[in-house]
């Protein structure tokens, strides 16, 4: 019905459509809130937090399919100071309901992929109200919302990205000290999930925010930490390597002009980084690959070790100049040597050698390789597994 509203050609009618639409269901969210504020019994209030909840989901959907078929018009000026006032009730019930808390940060970041236009003069109260609820809650949902907003004022300006640094450099700080002295990454994996997910986009849309302040060290080492600290929970894990993957192998994404002269510039610490922790982090992915990570994270778990190799051979993605012998020839070699199939036996010395170069040769054909390359790790786990043998790297040119 909302598609159907927002698609007429008339777009005041299609505003009045949706101002329609939407009354019934800000006065039922109305409504419960109230219920909720003087419900005498839990029955009461859980019956009214259901009913919010419920109805806030409802409006995000409404939200999200209420564009306009003209480009840049929005269809939400009529009904948006309505939404706010909605909004900032429910707000006063999030601190204490943790599923109205979850619906008003999606509504807000639906707000903003929607109307960013109408929601921007409420930012800055926005990123106030999110920042206060991370700092006291840790809650995931409030990293999602800051994800959403780098994708929405993409390109950063110069003005906001003073802003998106500091701001990063404090999430950062609070999601270490949590992650180090409250909770481990195994207790928090939504946390994770969300920070890392957090750290892609200001790869993708702003890394000078995320690589020039004070916390981007600290940030790499806890990504390192949660490779393993995470117990192999799939969508924490994922993010790390992710993330991982992203920082060391940003020269092979997809990336606007200003985020790659971003990061040109700050390729310094990001080699660095990997100085300090690329020996861990291969050890740890080529582990996973053999056994100590679930199957379904093997791609990702490639996808960071060719990042790295695809690093180390060169910067041209077209034709990389691979070095006979790097530091990450090293790196693999000691990390394969150590790997046992499912008979207690180690990969062979000649084996690894034969490995590691298979993949510095697939580096030579840059990212087209990537998809081979990650076969080829895959199958390095699934002799360990048991479920091949050492003749399916005869297809790599062993």
């Amino acid at each position: 019905l909302t598609r159907l509203t927002a698609q007429s050609p008339d777009l005041e009618n299609a505003r009045q459509g949706l101002c329609n639409l939407m009354t019934p269901i800000l006065q039922r969210i109305d409504n419960g809130l109230v219920t909720v504020n003087s419900s005498s019994t839990p029955a009461q209030r859980q019956a009214a937090v259901e009913i919010v909840t419920k109805y806030l989901h409802v409006l995000q959907i409404v939200v999200r399919f209420s564009d306009a078929p003209t480009a840049g018009v929005s269809l939400l000026d009529g009904c948006i100071n309505a939404i706010a006032a909605v909004l900032e009730k429910a707000t006063i019930h999030a601190s204490q309901e943790a599923v109205i808390l979850d619906e008003v940060l999606a509504l807000h970041s639906r707000l903003l992929t929607n109307a960013r236009d109408l929601v921007l003069p409420r930012f800055s109260d926005t990123v106030k109200f999110v920042i206060s609820v991370f700092e006291q809650t840790k809650h995931p949902g409030t990293l999602d919302y800051l994800a959403g907003a780098l994708e929405a004022f993409d390109p950063i300006t110069d003005d906001n990205l003073r802003s998106f640094t500091d701001l990063f450099d404090h999430v950062s700080n609070i999601t270490c000290v949590h992650l180090s002295r409250e909770r481990r990454p195994n207790e928090a994996t939504r946390l994770v999930c969300s920070f890392f997910e957090l750290c892609q986009r200001y790869i993708l849309f702003c890394p000078a925010g995320l690589i020039q302040g004070t916390s981007f060290g600290a940030t790499v080492s806890l990504a390192v930490e949660c490779l393993t600290a995470c117990d192999g929970e799939k969508e924490s894990t994922r993010a790390t390597i992710g993330f991982l993957s992203y920082v060391f192998g940003w020269k092979f994404l997809r990336l606007s002009n200003h985020a790659t002269q971003s990061l040109t510039a700050l390729s310094g610490s990001i080699d660095s980084q990997l100085g300090m922790h690329g020996e861990r982090v291969t050890t740890s992915c080529i582990a996973g690959l053999a056994g100590a990570s679930p199957q379904m994270l093997w791609p990702a778990l490639s996808e960071c070790v060719f990042a790295i190799v695809l690093h180390v051979a060169g910067a041209n993605a077209g034709a990389p100049v691979v070095e006979e012998s790097t530091v990450v020839h090293v790196w693999l070699y000691n990390a394969l040597i150590q790997c046992q199939t499912k008979d207690g036996q180690r990969i062979p010395a000649e084996t690894s050698e034969q490995i590691v170069k298979a993949l510095f040769e697939l580096a030579r054909h840059g990212t087209k390789s990537k998809s081979k390359a990650k076969m080829l790790l895959s199958d390095v786990g699934k002799i360990c597994k048991g479920e091949t043998g050492y003749d399916a790297l005869l297809t790599y040119s062993l």
